[in-house]
């Protein structure tokens, strides 16, 4: 799920509430994954899970920003949002 909300607020508010439905539907949670670009953007998800009980766990690593197969989701994402804007503004 790709998802740009109008605020940090209401991105958490949206990521809590997705993770609660996926795992009230039978997902596991270590089965689902939060990608963040930056580090502090972390400390933010992991308290509005905290405060939602839902179960997590914060993995640091490598960065998954590398990942070619990751670039080139992101790169879909962009050009989706641009045909998207295309459509509206000819519409």
């Amino acid at each position: 799920i790709i998802y740009q909300a109008e605020s940090q607020t209401l991105e958490l508010l949206f990521i809590a509430e997705k993770i609660r439905l996926l795992i009230e539907s039978g997902v596991l949670p270590e089965e689902i994954a939060v990608l963040y670009k930056n580090n502090k953007e972390a400390e933010a998800i992991r308290e509005v899970l905290e405060k939602w009980r839902i179960p997590h766990e914060l993995s640091v690593g490598t960065n998954v920003l590398d990942n070619l197969l990751i670039q080139q989701l992101l790169h879909l994402q962009s050009e989706c949002h641009y045909i998207r804007y295309c459509q509206f503004c000819y519409t």
